[in-house]
Parts: structure tokens; C-alpha cells; sequence
């Protein structure tokens, strides 16, 4: 399992937890946007590191 695909599953647990325990709400939510941001990040470093590794030798 790659890191993003573990923090979107995160992220739908922080869902599901909200849903389940509306009491953790404020957990669920701070949670979530931190899966998230590691996430997007991990993309984002992963399409750079892609790139450099397909750059053309000179």
C-alpha cells in the first residue's frame, strides 16, 4: 500500500469517525486535513521526483 493511498483511506476514516461520534468532530477534522496535506504533498513530491527522472541526458 503506498503512502497516498493509506492517508485517502485515513481520510475516510476521519469521515466515518464523524459520522460515527459526532463528539470527535474537531478530532476527525484536524486529522483529516492532515491526511490530506500529506497526501497532496507526497503527490506533489512524487510528480517532481518523476520528472527528474525522466529529464533527457545531455
Amino acid at each position: 500500500m503506498t503512502f497516498r493511498l493509506f492517508c485517502v483511506l485515513a481520510v475516510f476514516a476521519c469521515l466515518g469517525l464523524d459520522f460515527i461520534a459526532p463528539h470527535y468532530h474537531g478530532t476527525a477534522e484536524i486529522g483529516g486535513l492532515a491526511f490530506l496535506g500529506f497526501a497532496v504533498a507526497a503527490t506533489v513530491l512524487g510528480l517532481r521526483a518523476d520528472t527528474r527522472a525522466k529529464a533527457p541526458l545531455r
